[in-house]
């Protein structure tokens, strides 16, 4: 469908609050991790700072950016290190409902493997908001140009 990998409705204002992490594995020898996290919006990545030497980060960033909404998001927490990055755990969040506009309050999401050895704990706490943009007008939420147009050998 017409802008399926870009999610469904309209342009909007997306508001991502990435606001802490409790109870993450510890990946370093002193018992602490140097934890960071990724937000991955289709093909937008953002990143908070590291924190260093804590299990419990609090990071309160936020990250705003126009774009169609996908279905879901993906959030994956890092241990940062000298050569390399320990994954620490991820979440998917649906955001389906919100698609054509709302708001995901802050709440937490627990933290899961992405394979079997992963060693995983704790949970992160994110917030989502996302405002269709209607300049003036109101647009349909899926704007749909003639079949005819974009279908070969539809004439």
């Amino acid at each position: 469908g017409i802008n399926a990998e870009y999610g469904i409705g309209m342009p909007g204002r997306c508001i991502i609050r990435v606001i802490s992490a409790v109870d993450l594995a510890a990946k370093d020898s002193n018992g602490k991790s140097d934890p960071w996290a990724e937000i991955v919006l289709e093909s937008i990545k953002r990143k908070t700072p590291v924190i260093p030497a804590t299990l419990n980060p609090e990071w309160n960033e936020s990250f705003e950016f126009d774009c169609y909404l996908p279905p879901t998001m993906e959030v994956t927490v890092w241990d940062k290190d000298f050569f390399t990055n320990e994954f620490l755990g991820k979440v998917k969040i649906d955001l389906s409902k919100i698609q054509e506009g709302g708001v995901i309050e802050p709440r937490w999401f627990t933290l899961e493997k992405r394979s079997k050895k992963s060693v995983v704990s704790g949970k992160i706490q994110i917030g989502i908001k996302y405002s269709p943009e209607i300049k003036g007008e109101i647009r349909p939420s899926v704007n749909v140009i003639s079949a005819d147009d974009i279908l070969p050998g539809a004439n």
